[in-house]
């Protein structure tokens, strides 16, 4: 073997050694899984339903020690907005360790969407309620470049197109009297014990089943007919034992960091 080609061995195995765990897969397309998954609990808001920056921390330190390329593989939901307002249309996903440089040109002088990245809303369904929503089916979807690092953990902020929460606090479903006027989608409610929130979709003339979100928590007897002030409008009753609770929001996305050599 020519002394080029041996240097050239001993190269790519001192830069193979380098990675160990956290080490690329293949070596004709080295690269790396990154997986940021935020999941509230009860009163433990992480980002997702509030304006705060989300922090997750890796289990072990990620080596990128080429320049690489990152991509969106997936992106996963439980109980976000549905995506029924101009606002709601899309999620803006902000990551500090991320050199996103998207640039936006926005007739209404949008500057939440620059330098973000845009991820569709496509919860669209409210039948989907509490259960798993792919909102980004599309594989390698090219999110940023990025110079050799070390990452000990990844900060940064989801909204919506507006820079508010994208997800609310719960998002809960139940059975009311029918309804004699058409609720809008926003509407600000009360329930009997404190429970404060808003309509989460347009309400018919008629409808018996209200989709609501939680802003503020309280203390709701479902098992009796709790009240519903609706602001504005005739206030109802949720029929007994109909009350089903969102479970908290949830929030998975999947990056693929492809080395470019």
């Amino acid at each position: 073997m020519e002394w080029g080609q041996q240097m050239r061995k001993h190269e790519q195995v001192a830069r193979d050694s380098t990675y160990f765990n956290t080490n690329y897969t293949n070596s004709r397309e080295t690269k790396i899984p990154l997986i940021i998954d935020i999941t509230e609990s009860s009163g433990n808001q992480l980002g997702l339903s509030n304006t705060g920056s989300f922090s997750v921390k890796l289990m072990e330190p990620l080596i990128i020690d080429e320049l690489s390329d990152i991509y969106l593989d997936n992106c996963l939901t439980i109980n976000c907005k549905f995506a029924n307002s101009p606002d709601d249309m899309a999620f803006v996903v902000k990551i500090d360790q991320f050199n996103i440089n998207t640039r936006s040109a926005s007739s209404g002088s949008n500057n939440i969407i620059n330098t973000g990245l845009l991820i569709t809303n496509e919860h669209d369904n409210v039948a989907n309620h509490n259960t798993l929503k792919v909102h980004k089916g599309k594989k390698m979807n090219y999110v940023c470049s990025i110079n050799p690092t070390k990452l000990y953990q990844l900060t940064g902020t989801i909204t919506n197109l507006a820079g508010t929460p994208v997800f609310p606090l719960l998002k809960h479903y139940a059975h009311i009297e029918a309804l004699v006027e058409s609720i809008p989608a926003g509407t600000s409610i009360t329930l009997t014990g404190g429970l404060v929130g808003t309509t989460a979709v347009d309400h018919v003339l008629g409808a018996t089943e209200f989709y609501y979100y939680i802003t503020t928590l309280g203390s709701v007897d479902f098992t009796g007919t709790p009240t519903v002030t609706l602001a504005g409008y005739t206030n109802k009753r949720i029929l007994a034992n109909t009350n089903i609770a969102g479970i908290h929001p949830r929030m998975i996305m999947e990056f693929l960091i492809v080395n470019r050599t």
